[in-house]
């Protein structure tokens, strides 16, 4: 659904939230499952509209560290991590899409 242009992808954002929550037993989850939220959690954050709602933010960046804290060191990051994602906007900035640029003073 991520890759399907055509469904409405802030409907399928919002609905995708809660299935990605971590929480406090993300030590527990199964690795396949743990990785997959965090796929789910980066998908979110790049393309989420509303930039009012910094709470995905929060959890992406948890996501994030705990990732970090498994690997420990030993192993190099996740590919799917350091890579550009493959759908939704390449860029993670939180800056509204509808937004222009500011103006440059001429001199």
């Amino acid at each position: 659904m991520i890759a399907d242009t055509t469904i409405n992808q802030q409907e399928l954002i919002g609905r995708l939230k809660f299935i990605a929550r971590l929480g406090y037993k993300a030590e527990e989850l199964p690795e396949f499952w743990f990785n997959k939220c965090v796929g789910y959690l980066q998908y979110i954050a790049y393309n989420q509209t509303d930039r009012d709602d910094a709470f995905i933010h929060q959890e992406y960046a948890a996501a994030l560290e705990m990732v970090l804290r498994k690997l420990n060191g030993k192993a190099p990051i996740p590919a799917s991590l350091s890579t550009e994602p493959a759908y939704g906007k390449k860029v993670y900035n939180m800056r509204p899409d509808a937004l222009k640029m500011k103006p440059k003073r001429k001199k």
